[in-house]
């Protein structure tokens, strides 16, 4: 028989990044009001031994959790299944699985009112930055949203416009800088991230090549330093993500015949500097 343990794991991928370090944020301090105790797991420390692969298998065969909170990673049936099968608890934050709880944002809702709000300022050639949006149901729901604004405009998509990002780090923002000044955009759309759109910024400003004035840029998030760096991005409600995904793990550990779960709150776009 399982011994229920007052721990709630929390998996995530890169402590660097504003957007997990905003959520881990959130989630301790509504733990903080419970007799439960936060263990995180970070999964590029774990690398080298398999990542998540290991990580999931570490917290389910040594029961480390009551409950796994799982950010933005694609769990995947195999993960769900190996946790079930051990009592545990999966809570999705910024992904979706069948018949798991989880917490979204309005996705493609708020790509669609960034790239809208770019081509109303006279943009016209319009580069993506995205992640896995073929996989990923979060990253297909921004890619969903920008073809639906460039569709309303009668602007052709074009492939050679996106590039997609697999670390989701402030190098990948670098380096789409770099295949996006070649393209010759005249704006770009971040959906990767904040973080990302970071590391495009400063590689701009390095290269000087003026933002907006030739590109103008719009990230996705609204992590901490954003507002500093004047970034125009699409606001998520961070805190109250962490916190409702806490909450429905307990919620889900204390009431086993709970129904999963799915809520979506809305994001507001910020209008800053760089669009």
């Amino acid at each position: 028989m399982k011994q229920e343990t007052k721990n709630i794991a929390v998996v995530s991928s890169n402590p660097e990044n504003g957007f997990f370090a905003h959520l881990l944020w959130a989630i301790q301090e509504e733990s903080l009001e419970t007799l439960y105790d936060i263990e995180i797991y970070f999964m590029m420390s774990a690398m080298k031994k398999g990542g998540p692969d290991y990580l999931y298998k570490k917290i389910a065969r040594e029961q480390k959790a009551s409950a796994v909170i799982s950010i933005a990673h694609q769990m995947g049936v195999k993960f769900i299944k190996m946790l079930m099968e051990e009592g545990i608890v999966p809570v999705l934050i910024d992904s979706r699985a069948r018949g798991v709880h989880s917490i979204n944002t309005n996705n493609k809702k708020g790509s669609y009112d960034a790239v809208k709000y770019l081509l109303e300022t006279g943009k016209k050639k319009i580069g993506l930055v995205i992640g896995d949006n073929i996989n990923v149901d979060v990253q297909k729901e921004r890619f969903e949203g920008y073809k639906k604004a460039l569709e309303e405009k009668s602007i052709a998509f074009k492939d050679n416009l996106v590039w997609n990002v697999k670390n989701f780090n402030y190098s990948d923002g670098k380096e789409a800088f770099r295949c996006m000044i070649s393209s010759d955009v005249d704006a770009v759309f971040c959906a990767a991230g904040d973080y990302v759109a970071h590391g495009f910024l400063s590689e701009a400003r390095k290269q000087h090549v003026d933002v907006p004035g030739n590109i103008a840029l719009i990230g996705f998030d609204d992590i901490e330093m954003s507002a500093d760096t004047g970034l125009t991005t699409v606001r998520q409600p961070l805190d109250e993500m962490g916190k409702e995904a806490f909450r429905m793990a307990v919620a889900a550990i204390e009431n086993s015949g709970l129904p999963p779960q799915e809520k979506v709150l809305e994001n507001t776009l910020i209008i800053r500097e760089t669009a």
